[in-house]
């Protein structure tokens, strides 16, 4: 256990150039580090495609309103009482075209424009996806060296990473890689 533990170690170490315990500590926060900042990013395009998908709502509600809307806003007599008698309608055409433009910095309905940045969004949390997939799985190697590492402290009562900087500084000065 304690040469295959080593040897793992050893060879994740090389792997990442990383010379000493700390420089492995270092590089497990910089993937938590990496880890938070993807998880984010997908947030964020996530919150936006929530977003994008809303405008076709509101899109729709513009769009069964729009002729009492019109009617209502190219009215000179009698505005206030048009206004009264469809409230709703021009109150709900209204708020659906505030929010597009909340949402899109424009209040005009662009529906291909949404669905074309709707899949580009989609595409890049794809990435991200795989991105975080590939530093878990880092991250996961270097916890079962580290559970491994612990368990040769434990079981044999050897402080293995002492062992392992004597082996790394020993590999360093006799043997260009740790796979030999």
């Amino acid at each position: 256990m304690f040469r295959q533990a080593n040897r793992l170690f050893l060879i994740e170490l090389s792997d990442n150039n990383l010379r000493t315990i700390a420089d492995l500590q270092e590089k497990i926060g910089k993937l938590q580090s990496l880890n938070k900042k993807i998880n984010k990013e997908i947030k964020e395009k996530t919150a936006r495609i929530e977003n994008l998908n809303k405008c076709f709502i509101y899109a729709d509600i513009i769009k069964d309103n729009k002729s009492i809307y019109e009617e209502w806003n190219n009215k000179s007599i009698f505005k206030e009482s048009f206004y009264n008698s469809h409230k709703d309608k021009i109150d709900k055409y209204k708020r659906a075209r505030a929010m597009i433009e909340k949402f899109t910095c424009t209040s005009a309905i662009k529906t291909k424009d949404w669905q074309k940045e709707i899949e580009s969004l989609e595409s890049e949390i794809s990435r991200l996806n795989r991105q975080s997939q590939s530093v878990k799985e880092e991250y996961e190697n270097i916890n079962h060296i580290k559970y491994a590492v612990k368990t040769v402290n434990d079981d044999y009562g050897i402080d293995l990473s002492i062992e392992i900087d004597k082996a790394i500084n020993c590999l360093l000065y006799t043997s260009p890689s740790p796979r030999d």
